[in-house]
């Protein structure tokens, strides 16, 4: 079947072929958590979820992760919460980019304004 027809894009193929390579632990203990092996419809989501990131996926990452942050149980919670502060923006970006902006019409504002 041809990737036309399939109705798959680039990044959900990707986030297939990691979800099958990729082994069901914890990154930074090794070990297993409790969710991981969670065959709930809220543990594969969250599984999908920990893939999209994996891969680069963010704007997936964060969709899955909202309604799970809202869950009522503590793990899964606490890994969407997780996830979505894993793929928030940098409040120190924020604040170079902003400090940039306020340079760059300074010096603009003197070369243009006298």
């Amino acid at each position: 079947m041809s990737d036309e027809t399939s109705g798959e894009t680039k990044d959900e193929r990707e986030a297939d072929e990691a979800a099958e390579q990729a082994p069901e632990a914890d990154g930074e203990q090794g070990k297993p958590s409790g969710t991981a092996t969670d065959d709930s419809p809220e543990g594969r989501a969250l599984r999908e979820a920990e893939v999209a990131f994996e891969v680069g996926d963010y704007r997936r990452c964060r969709e899955l992760a909202g309604p799970l942050a809202a869950s009522p149980r503590p793990a899964i919670a606490d890994a969407g919460r997780d996830l979505l502060r894993r793929t928030d923006v940098d409040p120190v970006q924020m604040a170079f980019l902003a400090l940039c902006a306020c340079a760059l019409m300074g010096v603009a504002y003197y070369y243009l304004g006298t």
